[in-house]
């Protein structure tokens, strides 16, 4: 997971030191104190090399599969949205092909954007839904605020007005089932993305990680000491800061609906959506586009 937030190598630098300089600290701290003890206090804190790399093996282990596993997680992610663009533009295609740029077809197309709105919504467990107010009515705005799950009950309302088109014979039986055919990919599309939100990664990969990495970086300059006296500080600085960033990207690609920086980009995929359904509706004034990618770190994501 690699975020380029500057061109300048040596602001690259100066932004990883600022926002991870409290572990920086603690390296610093732990290694220089097991040097001066060493040197100055004449205690004989030097261990053997061989337990201290089989915990770091042990550790390498938990790290790379809690990582891999994270990574499935953000990866499925981002195709569940990329399969929401394309159900999305699919749907509007077949409104537009069966009924025409009518005000019905704007009004199916909105509840849409709607929906993907609200989807965006609920995976970050906001609570502002005022931005939905210009894709729907009056009477389905003020039902928000009462639904559990306003997309769930938005896909039941477009099912609902298709099924009331087909019984207006606006629609054909070919027609209807195509539709409702893009409804349940929707449904599907949700579930899935409802499903990586509500699934916690399991605990005790999470605490024995922090365990053996916190144990292993208070014993790693005792092994180093020995051998390499004060340059042993910055060495041992250096392999814990490894670690520690490995650690760092498993926890944070993990749940990658959170609205940080390297997380699925919902509110530009959504904004993308938008103009391209108004488009389609031949509609000229159209939003801008959201940036997908960061120009600098967000501090969510670095804290």
């Amino acid at each position: 997971m690699i975020i380029q937030f500057s061109e300048n190598r040596f602001q690259r630098l100066v932004g990883i030191i600022r926002y991870n300089y409290k572990a920086i600290l603690i390296f610093l701290v732990v290694d220089f104190l097991v040097y001066y003890l060493h040197k100055h206090m004449l205690f004989n804190i030097h261990l053997p090399a061989v337990p201290v790399s089989i915990l770091g093996g042990a550790l390498a282990i938990f790290l790379g599969f809690r990582n891999n596993s994270a990574y499935d997680r953000w990866w499925e992610a981002r195709k569940i949205w990329g399969g929401i663009v394309n159900v999305s533009r699919s749907f509007s295609f077949e409104i537009l092909a069966m009924l025409g740029k009518s005000e019905i077809s704007k009004r199916l197309v909105y509840r849409h954007l709607a929906w993907i709105n609200s989807v965006r919504i609920q995976l970050r467990k906001e609570t502002n839904t005022i931005e939905l107010e210009q894709f729907l009515d009056e009477s389905e705005f003020s039902k928000l605020e009462s639904w559990a799950n306003p997309a769930t009950q938005l896909l039941t309302i477009q099912a609902s007005g298709i099924a009331n088109l087909k019984k207006a014979k606006e629609l054909s039986d070919i027609e209807q089932k195509q539709i409702m055919e893009s409804i349940k990919t929707m449904m599907d599309l949700q579930g899935m993305a409802e499903r990586i939100k509500g699934t916690v990664f399991p605990y005790y990969y999470v605490y024995f990680t922090q365990v053996f990495l916190w144990v292993f970086i208070l014993i790693l300059p005792m092994i180093l000491v020995e051998e390499m006296g004060i340059a042993s500080v910055p060495m041992a600085m250096a392999i814990s800061f490894v670690f520690y960033i490995l650690d760092k990207s498993g926890h944070i690609t993990e749940d990658p609906f959170e609205n940080r920086a390297a997380d699925t980009p919902m509110s530009a995929i959504c904004r993308v959506i938008e103009i391209d359904l108004r488009q389609m509706l031949g509609e000229e004034n159209l939003p801008q586009r959201l940036p997908s990618e960061f120009t600098s770190f967000h501090v969510e994501y670095l804290k």
